[in-house]
């Protein structure tokens, strides 16, 4: 019997760290405010899961929590001072399995990729009870020096979660499960990285086509990025895509009447039909 699954992938956090207006970047953030816009407009729409990146800290996931219809059940991997690496998964669906995996090689405390062993990132699988079918959100370690090629100790990093996350998902492949994984890769879509992860995972880009930048410019002047944000999804027969959008890409008001961006990344929408 065929099922729809609509999913959201969005990092939510929203706070792109300038070196330059860090007081700047701190009082824009006002991350309670908009997790309630951001829990407000979902509930216009309707989603079976939400992947977020980037909440995390648990006063954060609270205000999600609160904000969200009742429906929705919340899954994350306990951490610290937060959901471990930042990812949370809310979800109408019946779950029978949930598993969360590390990343080998997270980065280090000494350098830009700090945030990598400090949320600790990895990937959070949910398996849809009585499906064929995993939902996955991931995070990987941002680059932002913004400097690539062989050399780059984050290209290294990159390249290393990439392999282990196309590994995951060709193991889960080849007991002949559909997935879908959504998330905040931090992969330019027209590098290497980027190629070589289709190729290793053997997953289709539900934006393959799409030049268009996940990542919004909060300051004049900021350099544009390219699309780091992705949704993929398994080539078989049992998983077909329906619909995509990018959602959430202009500013809004908030509930002081204050118009502001969602996140500093806009959303990603998919909708598939399922079988089994």
């Amino acid at each position: 019997m065929k099922q729809s699954l609509t999913l959201l992938s969005y990092n939510v956090f929203g706070a792109p760290f300038h070196g330059q207006k860090i007081i700047a970047t701190l009082l824009r953030t006002k991350v309670r405010r908009r997790f309630r816009l951001i829990a407000k407009e979902i509930t216009k729409k309707n989603f079976d899961f939400l992947l977020f990146q980037e909440v995390h800290t648990y006063p954060h996931l609270f205000v999600l929590k609160r904000a969200l219809p009742k429906e929705y059940k919340v899954y994350f991997q306990l951490g610290i001072y937060g959901p471990k690496g930042g990812m949370v998964t809310f979800t109408k669906r019946k779950i029978s399995k949930k598993l969360f995996v590390d990343f080998f090689d997270k980065g280090v405390l000494w350098n830009r990729s700090i945030t990598g062993p400090l949320t600790q990132k990895g990937m959070l699988l949910l398996k849809i009870k009585d499906t064929q079918t995993w939902v996955i959100n991931t995070h990987l370690t941002q680059n932002s020096s913004g400097v690539w090629g062989n050399k780059s100790v984050y290209t290294k990093i990159l390249t290393s979660q990439l392999r282990q996350c196309a590994a995951s998902l060709k193991s889960l492949q080849k007991k002949g499960y559909s997935i879908v994984v959504g998330g905040d890769f931090n992969m330019p879509h027209t590098s290497e990285l980027y190629t070589k992860f289709i190729t290793e995972s053997d997953m289709k880009d539900v934006f393959e086509k799409s030049t268009t930048s996940t990542y919004l410019q909060w300051f004049e002047g900021e350099k544009k990025s390219e699309r780091i944000d992705y949704i993929f999804y398994t080539k078989n027969p049992s998983l077909i895509l329906e619909k995509k959008e990018n959602i959430f890409t202009q500013a809004l008001k908030n509930e002081r009447g204050e118009k502001q961006l969602l996140s500093d990344h806009v959303g990603l929408f998919a909708t598939f039909s399922t079988k089994g």
